[in-house]
């Protein structure tokens, strides 16, 4: 799917946005993909149909 793939990229808003309209400006995900990386863990989406699954997986004892 073209817009999973670019969910966390700065500034994207899928069509289908929980907040339709001018409002929100799509850096949510881009700004949890950064803190995730720079915890050196990484993030992952799953399209499940009706909703999307976020995986967040970080180091122990960094």
């Amino acid at each position: 799917d073209e817009e999973i793939d670019r969910v966390f990229d700065l500034a994207f808003r899928g069509d289908a946005a929980r907040t339709p309209g001018e409002s929100g400006g799509g850096f949510g995900l881009a700004i949890a993909r950064g803190l995730v990386e720079a915890h050196r863990g990484d993030i992952d989406v799953v399209n499940e149909g009706a909703g999307c699954r976020f995986t967040v997986r970080l180091p122990l004892g960094t």
